[in-house]
């Protein structure tokens, strides 16, 4: 048990000393920055917190000091792996990518939490109180339940379906429209055909969303013959910046409906604007920076 825990923390300091060396000498300063800041702000609470759980659940500390081992070395690939950024193959995600994001994510949250923590802890032992310490071991668990519902719920999409009424006239006074929300549950069938808008927004084109999951997703989309498609930016991340055509591929789908697709850039876009706009190009999709358009649709001119 106490050479695992070694290994771990040597690894850690390997880690945290190793990819930032790695990447000035490869990549250049500012990758270096970006691992050095993320190990430390990641590092320090998954430390801890191996050593707590450990200590807390004496009879699984040998599986969660292993676990922690194999998700700082994913880590560690991980960000090896972005020296040279590029969309990878789904073993490398699913066994590297995403292990490793996890496991940084748990580090930045238990440190956090940790730290919420510490003050109650330490009231705690000044009384005396040996039971509530005890039990208050037991919420060192939240950062690994949070980590563990992340996971679930960034391997899927939000679908989400919104009626709006549209009046003929302007409102009296400056009011919220009144909306129907949809969400995992089907949309009462309406009388008329509406006006059809789909949103696709922030989808970050890389390990939690590779080109054949968005591109399936745009499909199902597609299924619901939209009226218009406006796509809200922040296309890509650090892998698909690295992946020329990447954005073009994924939104291939959309290329029938040329001249009813608009988009935007989000602000992650401005790291990478020629790619994003050679794959908005070249689905014929319409980029509008500081303008405007006029659509005709079956429900008449539509200005965005």
């Amino acid at each position: 048990m106490v050479w695992l825990e070694t290994a771990f923390q040597g690894f850690a300091l390997a880690t945290l000393v190793g990819i930032p060396l790695y990447a000035r000498a490869v990549r250049g300063r500012s990758y270096s920055i970006y691992g050095l800041v993320t190990l430390l702000i990641s590092l320090p609470g998954a430390l801890v917190l191996q050593a707590r759980l450990a200590a807390f659940l004496p009879s699984l500390g040998i599986p969660i000091t292993v676990l922690f081992l194999a998700g700082m070395l994913a880590a560690s690939i991980h960000l090896a792996g972005l020296v040279r950024p590029r969309l990878r193959e789904p073993w490398f995600r699913l066994s590297l990518s995403v292990p490793g994001m996890a496991f940084l994510a748990l580090g930045a949250l238990a440190g956090l939490w940790l730290l919420v923590l510490l003050p109650f802890r330490l009231l705690a032992w000044s009384v005396g109180a040996e039971t509530v310490l005890g039990l208050m071991g037991w919420l060192d668990l939240v950062p690994v339940v949070v980590v563990a519902l992340s996971l679930v719920t960034s391997m899927r999409a939000v679908e989400e379906v919104v009626h709006v009424h549209l009046a003929e006239d302007g409102p009296e006074e400056f009011a919220r429209v009144p909306v129907q929300r949809y969400r995992r549950r089907a949309p009462i069938e309406l009388e008329h055909r509406p006006l059809r808008l789909v949103q696709v927004t922030d989808p970050h084109l890389g390990p939690w969303q590779p080109v054949p999951k968005l591109r399936r997703r745009i499909e199902k989309l597609i299924d619901l013959d939209p009226d218009l498609v406006l796509l809200t930016g922040d296309f890509l991340t650090m892998e698909s910046t690295g992946t020329p055509g990447a954005l073009a591929q994924a939104f291939s789908p959309l290329r029938p409906l040329s001249g009813r697709c608009f988009a935007i850039f989000g602000n992650h876009d401005h790291e990478a604007p020629t790619e994003v706009r050679h794959g908005l190009a070249a689905n014929g999709i319409e980029l509008l920076v500081d303008d405007e358009a006029l659509v005709e649709t079956a429900w008449g001119p539509v200005q965005i």
